[in-house]
């Protein structure tokens, strides 16, 4: 989550929309894959069905008429049971089909008693513990549904390997015989492998076409996520820069928002138009303000001028003051200095007078 949130905006719409469309297109691509390939097994489980189907019904079908043969030359008056028996098995040996097929018959004595690709070995026991195994199981399978599948040579091959061969057993239970027929189902697990390649080239086919429109649908969405991106991030990205000239003085206030609609961001064009226009109204009183502010102040410095001038011929005329009060206080002090002198004349007058006065009485008294 922490990483998301450091993603820009452009990129989390552009993940928005690819990581749905991916998604689907896997989930589409496994579901298809899936679809296909349970369809073509079901197919080629019926194509296998069908064939195996049609080569039983045809195996069935010889042997009940080979069975039928060896049945009519028993029921025939003129033929002893010996002749009858070896009549049926020339008649049995004679019958082929397809492409080295035939009939055989075996006794339950593990007797072979014809066998068409090679006669030689007829009237002889089997001896050997494989092939009575095998024989034992044709018995099993003749006294129940009467198929049986197991491995033999081929002898339309110049092959050692064993192929897959399929066998229908039947009772010839007068005789104590068992009759069958049996084809190889080599061809039918071609015939499969060959579909399930048509399959696998259908699953192929159809994963590549999801791929090319899950790219044409990716690119498609990876256009329309950039052009949805820029309608966000364009206005986002307006509000940034704005903001951004405001935070450094640089903002033009008048610039605005669309404001219209009733998305997101229309919303955040109207509160950002709100908020600047706030600013611009707070700002313009402050400036009205710094204007008053700047008329008083020019006001205060010219009051201020005034009285600094008046300060200044107070001063001058203080210091004339100053000078006429020291001038009078010369003046005093040179007229308390005279009156010092003219006290000091006077005390001495005084002085003479009353000397004066008492030669005077001095004299009177010489006088007298």
């Amino acid at each position: 989550m922490l990483f998301i949130e450091r993603l820009r905006i452009r990129t989390r719409l552009l993940i928005a929309v690819l990581v749905p469309v991916l998604t689907t297109a896997v989930v589409i691509g496994w579901i298809t894959m899936n679809t296909l390939q349970e369809q073509g097994a079901r197919e080629i489980a019926m194509l296998e069905q069908e064939l195996m189907s049609s080569r039983k019904e045809g195996l069935v079908e010889l042997v009940h008429t080979a069975r039928s043969v060896a049945v009519a030359v028993m029921n025939d008056p003129d033929l002893s049971e010996q002749e009858a028996k070896t009549e049926a098995r020339n008649r049995v040996r004679a019958i082929d089909f397809g492409a080295n097929n035939y009939v055989f018959l075996f006794g339950r004595d593990y007797s072979n008693l014809a066998f068409r690709p090679d006669p030689s070995i007829e009237e002889a026991i089997v001896e050997d513990e494989s092939q009575r195994q095998l024989m034992a199981a044709l018995f099993a399978a003749a006294d129940g549904d009467g198929f049986i599948q197991y491995e033999w040579l081929n002898p339309s091959t110049d092959s050692d390997e064993m192929e897959l061969k399929v066998s229908y057993i039947a009772n010839i239970r007068q005789w104590n015989w068992v009759i069958g027929a049996g084809v190889y189902v080599g061809d039918i697990q071609v015939a499969i492998d060959r579909a399930q390649e048509k399959v696998d080239e259908s699953v192929r086919a159809a994963l590549t076409f999801i791929a090319i429109a899950a790219l044409v649908v990716t690119l498609v969405a990876l256009v329309c996520g950039m052009l949805v991106g820029q309608t966000v991030t364009r206005p986002i990205k307006r509000v940034s820069n704005l903001m951004l000239d405001i935070s450094k003085g640089e903002g033009d206030l008048t610039h605005r928002l669309p404001a219209d609609g009733t998305d997101e961001l229309a919303e955040v064009g109207r509160s950002f138009n709100a908020f600047v226009a706030r600013i611009q109204k707070t700002i313009q009183e402050v400036s009205a303000t710094t204007e008053q502010v700047a008329s008083a102040a020019e006001e205060l410095s010219r009051v201020a001028k005034e009285t600094r001038e008046s300060v200044d011929i107070q001063g001058s005329e203080t210091d004339q003051i100053a000078s006429a009060i020291n001038q009078m206080a010369a003046t005093i002090q040179q007229i308390s200095s005279n009156a010092s002198e003219v006290e000091s004349a006077a005390s001495d007058a005084d002085r003479m007078a009353q000397e004066g006065g008492q030669t005077i009485a001095s004299a009177q008294q010489s006088v007298n």
